[in-house]
């Protein structure tokens, strides 16, 4: 029988890239960010946990170091905690992004919960679906690779909202900006199938 396996799932700290609302991208933490990601590491500290993942993404690799540092290991990277693949519209400003896409609001809106999921804003634009394939794929094997253990991952914040989504803990299907503040963080445990336990600075809706 497989031991269950506990998640810390956080946001990375504040970045560059939220001052200056840049969508996507890869840049590094503000000052305020890294003193962010300091603190949390440091209210954390007293928890045994044995490893500590994080995605590609600078700003989440910044953060997760100083978890790594409290413990003295090595931030494992997943490029499948990623953000949302935005496409074509990395690295713009997150202004003329709204403004170009803004046309397809009421569309969206109006569909059903499912094809919500598969939904294109554009065709370089990742689906919802797709993002939360695998991005739960990441998180299980990170569970099978740590059976019974404590152990700290830092993303997203669509990917982890999206994720909550599906499965079950956000009722309501809502893209929401700011839905997750920086270092954020939602407590999982995983038995075969993911529950929630706790969370912290997490709208619900």
């Amino acid at each position: 029988m497989t031991q269950p396996v506990t998640i810390y799932l956080f946001r990375h700290a504040q970045s560059q890239g939220n001052v200056k609302k840049i969508v996507g991208g890869n840049l590094p933490l503000t000052e305020l960010g890294d003193r962010q990601a300091q603190d949390c590491a440091k209210h954390f500290s007293t928890i045994d946990y044995r490893a500590v993942y994080s995605s590609d993404r600078l700003r989440a690799q910044q953060t997760a170091r100083y978890f790594a540092q409290a413990k003295g290991l090595t931030v494992q990277i997943d490029q499948d905690l990623r953000e949302r693949d935005y496409g074509v519209y990395e690295n713009r400003d997150d202004k003329d992004y709204k403004e170009e896409v803004r046309g397809l609001f009421p569309v969206f809106d109006r569909l059903p919960p499912a094809a919500k999921m598969e939904f294109k804003y554009y065709p370089s634009y990742e689906t919802s679906a797709s993002m939360v394939k695998r991005f739960r794929a990441a998180l299980i094997r990170i569970a099978q690779a740590n059976p019974g253990a404590t152990v700290m991952v830092v993303a997203h914040e669509r990917a982890i909202w999206l994720f909550l989504h599906a499965i079950g803990f956000i009722k309501d299907y809502k893209i929401m900006f700011d839905c997750i503040e920086n270092t954020g963080w939602v407590k999982l445990v995983y038995d075969q199938t993911f529950r929630v336990l706790d969370s912290y600075e997490l709208k619900l809706g």
